[in-house]
């Protein structure tokens, strides 16, 4: 059955790849011309393409990306920063205001999740935007279906997402100006982020081994 579900998600991945490829191409530079194409307006359609993403199925690294790529380290980062916290806000409102009608009873890690939001609402959310081991969509679904107040939901947000979306403007920013030790401090930094999702849920199962 393993091998079956292995193989049904490598056909998925591999006619998504292709589609991309052959019709979309949505690479972080196909995404920038298309984004400095609107001249003075395009921070703002950066933005609005920010927010609604998640509703897209649009993949978040592109995008970050493709605004360290369109904007600089900086302004990347901002304007980043403003569509990730619009699109967290989204998901959040229709989570809470349709979540018993757009989503099932969550079940497993969701579930356990999303307690641990009833009891410590900041905290559990800036953990994981910080350590995305719950992807991010995600995260914004569970906070909506649980009781975390909106504030504390949106300064966790910011706060927590602030360094990797350092990184990846920087990184964005980086890939056009060919290789130097900048590009190799943005890739060392985005590296990092990218392992700690399995750092800790490695020190968490030792922790278990241990207690058990």
């Amino acid at each position: 059955m393993k091998i079956v579900k292995a193989a049904a998600f490598l056909m998925i991945a591999a006619a998504l790849w292709l589609l991309n490829h052959r019709y979309f191409h949505f690479s972080p530079e196909g995404v920038k011309r298309y984004i400095l194409s609107f001249g003075a307006w395009s921070p703002l359609i950066y933005i609005i393409v920010y927010t609604i993403r998640p509703l897209l199925f649009f993949p978040a690294t592109v995008l970050c990306l493709a605004g360290g790529l369109a904007f600089g380290p900086v302004l990347g980062t901002v304007y980043t920063m403003i569509g990730f916290t619009c699109d967290s806000i989204l998901v959040f409102v229709l989570a809470r205001k349709f979540g018993g009608r757009l989503f099932r009873a969550p079940t497993g890690r969701i579930l356990e999740w999303r307690e641990r939001l009833e009891k410590r609402g900041f905290l559990t959310v800036f953990t994981l935007r910080l350590i995305p081991v719950v992807p991010f969509d995600v995260t914004s679904v569970a906070a909506g279906l649980s009781s975390v107040r909106f504030t504390p939901y949106i300064g966790a947000t910011v706060i927590g997402t602030a360094p990797v979306t350092i990184a990846y403007s920087l990184l964005g920013d980086r890939l056009g100006r060919g290789f130097g030790p900048a590009l190799l401090l943005a890739l060392l930094l985005v590296l990092l982020f990218a392992l700690l999702p399995f750092l800790w849920l490695r020190r968490r199962r030792r922790g278990r081994i241990k207690g058990s």
